[in-house]
């Protein structure tokens, strides 16, 4: 007889507010699907520029995620445990991204969408990539006893600001 599995359990942080920063990739009206593989979710990351605030910040956002793992493994997390949602822009190949912290935010349910005077954003096209955004995020743990990990999930979006779009082309 097949052993029964352990169900995924799941431990949620508080909510936090980034700074604002750059909107990289922003899906957060219509969900997407990455590959035919993948189920459709809401996602935005912002990019932040490294300065003494938001390396600050980045070091309490990594305290929120450190804080949510430990509520679902108090003892020890597996030892295959992945962590996402904080990247390094210097690390990576977008040029775009350099000099910056990449956080990122996703959802399966529709994240609130706001303007700076918390009226609904509904267009796709008003929250744009290189527009300014703060994300509210809430560390998210999930896991069973053999495998786990934490991301950041994506509960609001607030459009500060049109900035120049990424890859230069104007705002239509």
């Amino acid at each position: 007889m097949a052993k029964p599995t352990s169900a995924v359990k799941v431990e949620r942080s508080a909510r936090m507010v980034t700074p604002v920063g750059r909107a990289s990739y922003p899906h957060v009206i219509t969900a997407h699907a990455f590959d035919a593989n993948s189920e459709p979710k809401y996602s935005c990351a912002v990019l932040l520029p490294k300065n003494k605030e938001n390396n600050a910040f980045i070091e309490k956002l990594r305290e929120l995620r450190d804080s949510a793992t430990a509520q679902l493994y108090p003892k020890k997390a597996p030892g295959n445990f992945e962590e996402w949602g904080i990247a390094d822009g210097d690390e990576g190949t977008d040029p775009t991204a350099e000099g910056c912290w990449i956080v990122k935010g996703a959802n399966k349910t529709a994240p609130a969408v706001i303007d700076t005077f918390k009226n609904p954003i509904n267009d796709d096209d008003v929250v744009y990539g290189g527009c300014n955004v703060r994300l509210s995020i809430c560390a998210k743990a999930y896991g069973t006893a053999s495998k786990g990990g934490v991301t950041f999930e994506l509960v609001a979006v607030q459009k500060v600001a049109d900035n120049m779009p990424f890859g230069g082309a104007a705002k239509a």
